[in-house]
């Protein structure tokens, strides 16, 4: 055994020999009295497991298929607009009307081909009727019968092209607006169009439908960033609203390299219920490497060195024993105990140098 004694002495001059640490083997008692007590701070060992975290940022967008932009197909009148902003609507709703002189155009197009294909019509099933009693010849009955599909091919085109912009080819009179629908279900989220206004260019004015309850955050890395990484892995989306992290998973993974920028496209499917996170926003992403667990985390400070790295464990109050561990370096200010140490160890994080003479 070996110990420190400080002598002092008593109101009656004696001599006072004081304990201030003792050794048995690898284990330390320090004494209560002991100025040593002062300076050292203890931690326990209760984290998980060490992750390799890292941080990267995205983007928010939406995913493919729940976001529209409609702009008009070309210029013209607003003459009444159906929808507002914020309002949810279902696919099919009319967004707004057009007036437009190559639409009437069209209309009066296909007002008279309807009625020279329905002549035709009549003409051919009368050529018809002829031929099968031999009063016409087959060379006239095919004459009648080309003339007809001309006819007939020009009035489908024009109803494919009144169908197409969804005006209706029933009873159609002329001067009838071009209604703008909405191609996808959601709510109006940008909208710049007013009763009145004439559009010059398409892009002077557009309407945005979208879904926001589901997103998507987009990373770029780098090929051996994405070492690891699969199809339905979580990992956390900051969220500035309630300042806290929430969880997303990876949803796709792209399986080709940018050729410009040499970089790997990951989309995270991000569940934005309370609208919380905005289309085209920035995104801080942590992502955690599962398969780096590895051990714990402890204190640089806590670890000592002889022969090999050792840390000091308690053992009983102010009794620590010598422990021999197997460390990684993590950072400036902590290491990785891959061997030596379990939850709930406490070990000395500050002061253990003191205890170094008395080994």
């Amino acid at each position: 055994m070996l110990s420190f004694t400080v002598v002092s002495c008593n109101n009656q001059g004696e001599e006072i020999e004081i304990v201030d640490v003792k050794k048995t083997g690898n284990t330390l008692s320090i004494n209560e009295n002991s100025a040593i007590i002062s300076s050292i701070e203890e931690y326990e060992i209760n984290q998980s497991e060490h992750s390799n975290t890292k941080e990267f940022t995205g983007k928010i967008q939406a995913p493919i298929g729940t976001q529209a932009i409609i702009r008009p197909p070309f210029s013209g009148k607003v003459s009444q607009v159906q929808v507002r902003l914020g309002q949810k609507i279902k696919k099919g709703t009319v967004l707004f009307y057009m007036e437009n002189e190559e639409v009437f155009e069209l209309q009066e197009n296909f007002n008279t081909a309807k009625k020279e294909y329905e002549l035709a019509k009549l003409k051919f099933k009368r050529q018809e009727e002829l031929l099968s009693h031999g009063i016409i010849s087959q060379q006239e009955f095919e004459d009648e019968l080309r003339e007809y599909h001309v006819f007939k091919l020009q009035y489908d085109q024009i109803k494919a092209n009144l169908n197409l912009w969804n005006i209706p080819t029933n009873n159609l009179q002329i001067g009838h607006r071009l209604p703008i629908v909405a191609p996808i279900s959601g709510q109006i989220l940008k909208m710049n169009v007013a009763p009145g206004m004439y559009l010059l260019e398409p892009d002077d004015a557009e309407i945005i439908i979208g879904n926001t309850q589901e997103l998507w955050v987009t990373l770029f890395l780098k090929p051996k960033e994405t070492k690891d990484l699969k199809e339905g892995q979580e990992v956390e989306i900051w969220n500035d609203v309630t300042e806290d992290w929430d969880q997303a998973k990876i949803s796709f993974i792209s399986s080709i390299v940018d050729e410009e920028h040499k970089h790997i496209e990951i989309y995270i499917n991000l569940s934005n219920p309370n609208q919380e996170y905005h289309l085209g926003a920035i995104a801080k992403v942590r992502i955690h490497n599962t398969k780096d667990q590895e051990g714990w985390i402890i204190p640089s400070s806590a670890l000592l060195q002889d022969e090999h790295p050792f840390v000091f464990i308690k053992t009983d109050k102010n009794t620590y024993q010598k422990r021999h561990v197997e460390v990684k370096s993590l950072n400036k200010n902590q290491l990785i105990v891959t061997s030596g140490l379990e939850k709930g160890d406490i070990i000395i994080a500050k002061g253990a140098i003191y205890l170094l003479e008395y080994l």
